[in-house]
């Protein structure tokens, strides 16, 4: 395929980049220097050893070339029109130079996304200590790296190490001056390359948990106090702080899971008292032991009648009292006065209003 006697095109060769661009050419740079390049089988002894090493450094040449194209692609310009190059520098020109078997080798998955993941962290622990170092030390975060991280690996964990829990009063005393905080001390530790690499540091545990106790025993000054800390102190509740692009941390999967679950909940609960009734001023809630009263049929039927059905007094009857009023007796006088007042009382009970020729009567009558 990358052969110089392959009749394979240059666009052919491209779209094997192209079928994943992210990915091709981090494979290329993973396992490029596991091959025997066919370009030196021809040779032997150290003529193919030197061979061989002329044409990795050819390809890594390219490589390095490739990884100057992609920062122009991503980064501020955006120039995804170089793509193409970018393909050949970083793919097809090294694959020209070292193509060939492997030689039973396992093909390996690119590394680099872990590497580049393991970076941010460190420059995170360092950018960390050089903001509680300021008040000491003028340097930026790659002098804190360059000159101060190696003499503290020497007084700090390192002697440790040799004196044991001897050295624990020094040690914190040392880390006050110096702003630094417990969290400091293990990432001074993992920062820690070459001679100085945790793996070559062996402290025994009892001596950890004590410079661990007697760190926490002691208070320690703070180069610089949070809002957040002077609330939570108070009793106030304490609003989350939003990290910066470059210091955000993704949180796991149960961890987002579990906010998600939370807020769900928090929203629920408040609209259950929203729809919370007894809570409203202006809705009066029914007593359970208190029942009304219902009135009796009969009364309300009567009531009722009474009102559809309202008493009107005949018109002949006004008129005989017309006629009769100069020669009556004083019996039919009292009987007449009491019959008006069982008609005045039924007109109290019934609601019926009566009419406008009623009325006319009874005035005539009582002429």
């Amino acid at each position: 395929m990358f052969s110089p006697n392959a009749n394979k095109p240059l666009n052919d060769k491209l779209e094997l980049y192209f079928n994943d661009h992210e990915f091709s050419y981090l494979m290329v740079q993973e396992n490029y220097l596991k091959t025997n390049p066919s370009r030196s089988t021809h040779l032997s002894g150290r003529e193919r050893n030197l061979k061989n090493l002329a044409l990795f450094g050819a390809a890594a040449d390219s490589i390095s070339d490739g990884d100057l194209v992609d920062a122009m692609i991503h980064g501020q310009q955006q120039h995804w029109s170089l793509m193409p190059v970018h393909g050949v520098f970083s793919t097809v020109a090294p694959s020209s130079y070292v193509y060939g078997g492997y030689g039973g080798q396992m093909f390996g998955f690119t590394s680099w996304l872990g590497n580049n993941s393991k970076q941010g962290k460190l420059s995170r622990l360092v950018k960390e200590i050089q903001s509680h170092m300021r008040l000491c030390a003028s340097g930026d975060r790659h002098e804190i790296r360059e000159t101060y991280l190696p003499v503290l690996w020497d007084l700090l964990p390192k002697r440790l190490e040799v004196d044991g829990k001897e050295a624990i009063s020094d040690m914190i005393e040392l880390m006050d001056s110096y702003y630094l905080t417990r969290d400091d001390f293990d990432a001074i530790i993992e920062l820690g390359v070459g001679p100085m690499s945790e793996e070559n540091l062996k402290i025994p545990g009892s001596v950890k948990a004590a410079f661990t106790k007697g760190y926490n025993s002691t208070a320690h000054p703070l180069p610089f106090i949070k809002a957040s800390m002077s609330a939570a102190a108070a009793g106030r509740p304490v609003k989350k702080d939003v990290p910066d692009l470059e210091e955000a941390i993704e949180e796991s999967e149960d961890e987002a899971v579990l906010a998600v679950s939370e807020e769900g909940d928090e929203a629920k609960k408040e609209e259950e008292e929203e729809m919370d009734l007894s809570k409203d001023k202006y809705v009066k809630a029914k007593k359970p032991g208190a029942k009304g009263k219902a009135a009796p049929k009969k009364a309300v039927a009567g009531a009722s009648k009474a009102a559809a059905k309202p008493k009107v007094p005949a018109k002949g009857k006004g008129r005989g009292r017309k006629g009769k009023g100069k020669g009556r007796s004083g019996e039919e006088e009292e009987e007449e006065e009491e019959e008006e007042i069982e008609e005045d009382s039924e007109e109290e009970v019934k609601p019926a209003r009566r009419g406008a020729g009623a009325g006319r009567g009874r005035g005539r009558g009582r002429k």
